[in-house]
């Protein structure tokens, strides 16, 4: 053999060998999670077919996002390195396979095919195991807590999905552990999701977003003060569909800022024209979106209609960034139109915060006037609201006066303005 000879079969032995180590680094990297060297997600989708019939858990570490905001991202890289050991130490013991997902999940494929209280008892080592974990980092002691859930691997991919829904219930439910079954109807709900989705998009390029007006009338004088406007929408069957069967979810697939500039054209369209005082609903989240929050004020300038407009910033969400929320509101002072802080006292409302605010009008939730005639709690309470809200310079409106005793009965509670059904229902005319 000759040195060339010799040299070519050298080069092509060391190339077979970094072709091999390029082979096995790849197969790593696409496979498995570098930081705790786990098999992945897609490693898992790959297995699953393997275990047909038997139970996959998801874990989640609770609210990891707080834990890298408040430590940093060194510190949770940490716990769920902690985490991953802890867990590869179970699998040994209880004959289940551990794999890390994205960001903050893991999942357990169990080996054996246990029955459902096998399951439940297998879990509760589990979380035995987990529960109130504590990551040790330097001198701190880092809190870890975990929510679980378990389907079924059925070998058509529904056991990772069903797995995935169960523990989105579970984490809304505060429970620790959910095992997906049919009777939670998650998938049944889901689809109603996307239907729904799909609904409100058709509704907003079908020109179907529109306003329904309800009267609120002065208590004194029996007539009618002003209009509250109240979203719909008309599905493709020609239902007309209130706002809480489809705002959440509008919310959720980013088209809540649509809906609400509809109805800033459509009501300052309509009032421009007739000339009476209106009441528009905006959300903390209107308020503190930019787009939205110059849409208004351009609208306000093009129609001149501030002085009609009363803006009612709905009091059923947490206020967050208070100090925007103020200058908002000082901004629509500065236009000439007024302020009513609505649903006082649906949960998140309270009086200190109630008492930092300007606003013109404070509007009790129909959750303490609609049984106000039969509970005398109800009545001290509203009664309270009413002096409180004099003091502080603000008209009171009562929502959800739907009988003759309950508007008695807040008629003498000297309450400013009324809104019910007893007096006016909705209608998409005035």
């Amino acid at each position: 053999m000759t040195k060339d000879n010799t040299k070519l079969l050298q080069d092509a032995s060391i190339n077979n060998t970094l072709s091999e180590e390029n082979s096995s680094l790849l197969y790593k990297q696409a496979y498995y999670n570098s930081l705790t060297g786990l098999p992945n997600r897609l490693n898992l989708i790959n297995t699953l077919d393997e275990y047909k019939n038997h139970y996959l858990l998801l874990l989640n570490i609770d609210e990891f996002n707080l834990i890298n905001d408040f430590y940093g991202h060194t510190v949770g890289d940490n716990v769920l390195k902690s985490i991953a050991s802890l867990l590869k130490g179970f699998s040994s013991l209880h004959n289940t396979l551990v794999y890390k997902l994205p960001v903050d999940e893991f999942a357990l494929i169990v080996e054996k095919n246990l029955t459902e209280k096998e399951l439940e008892s297998l879990t509760n080592k589990l979380i035995s195991t987990l529960n109130n974990h504590y990551v040790l980092y330097k001198d701190y002691q880092i809190k870890v807590d975990i929510t679980i859930s378990s389907a079924k691997i059925l070998g058509d991919g529904s056991g990772l999905v069903n797995a995935s829904m169960a523990l989105k219930l579970a984490k809304k439910k505060n429970a620790n552990y959910l095992i997906y079954d049919e009777s939670l109807m998650l998938t049944k709900s889901y689809e109603t999701n996307l239907n729904m989705a799909t609904t409100i998009r058709e509704a907003i390029n079908t020109d179907n977003i529109f306003s329904y007006y309800q009267p609120i009338y002065d208590a004194k004088t029996k007539s009618i003060h002003k209009y509250e406007c109240l979203v719909r929408l008309k599905s493709t069957d020609n239902e007309i569909l209130s706002p809480d069967s489809f705002l959440e979810i509008s919310q959720k697939i980013k088209l809540y800022p649509s809906i609400t500039k509809i109805m800033i054209d459509k009501t300052f369209t309509c009032f421009a024209q007739n000339g009476f005082n209106f009441s528009l609903n905006l959300s903390f989240e209107d308020i503190l979106t930019t787009s939205t929050k110059e849409y208004l004020f351009a609208a306000i300038e093009f129609y001149d209609i501030a002085k009609q407009l009363t803006i009612e910033i709905l009091e059923n969400q947490k206020i967050e960034q208070e100090d925007t929320v103020k200058k908002f509101i000082n901004q629509i002072y500065s236009y000439g139109a007024k302020i009513a802080i609505d649903d006082f006292g649906s949960g998140f409302a309270n009086f200190q915060h109630i008492a930092s605010i300007k606003a013109d009008y404070l509007k009790i939730d129909g959750s303490l006037i609609k049984n106000i005639d039969i509970d005398e709690k109800l009545r001290l309470i509203v009664e309270t609201i009413i002096i409180f809200a004099k003091k502080l310079g603000m008209k009171t409106i009562a929502e959800f006066v739907h009988s003759k005793e309950v508007y008695d009965i807040v008629c003498k509670l000297d309450i400013d303005y009324l809104q019910g059904y007893y007096l006016d229902v909705p209608l998409a005319k005035i």
